[in-house]
């Protein structure tokens, strides 16, 4: 059987979807760590949202919002937050509590009031299943 053959039998859809589970995995991971760093040894600042940076990506259009705080430094960060939002629930000039990195404070994390982590956990839950079904697929 040539390489073409095997081309033939292979399933993309299966792949596809190991492909998006393990990136949801990975993703579920680093927001998970990123969080537990900024929590423990992040410093908080207030921030308040100044505009929306949007984005149109697989036909869906998503917006961050942008960010402006002072560091302890007395520096002066605006910047939109890593985590892109179909629906936001951020209003133009609300305040908001961030967590950042001294060393790099772009890198922050809006700490929510009642954050349970349920986005990375659904996420998680999310690549799992895209996994699953991947394994299903190819064993079928």
């Amino acid at each position: 059987m040539n390489w073409l053959e095997c081309l033939g039998k292979f399933d993309f859809e299966a792949f596809a979807f190991l492909v998006m589970g393990g990136i949801a995995v990975v993703c579920a991971i680093y927001l998970r760590r990123k969080k537990r760093r900024l929590l423990t040894m992040g410093l908080q600042a207030e921030g308040e949202v100044v505009a929306f940076k949007y984005r149109f990506s697989n036909k869906m259009f998503t917006q961050s919002p942008v960010i402006r705080f002072v560091t302890n430094k007395n520096k002066i960060i605006e910047t939109a937050y890593s985590v892109s939002i179909i629906f936001t629930s951020y209003k133009k000039g609300e305040k908001v509590t961030v967590l950042y990195d001294a060393d790099k404070p772009e890198d922050f994390l809006i700490q929510e009031e009642n954050d349970s982590g349920a986005a990375s956990l659904g996420l998680l839950f999310v690549g799992v299943t895209f996994i699953g079904l991947a394994i299903q697929m190819f064993a079928e």
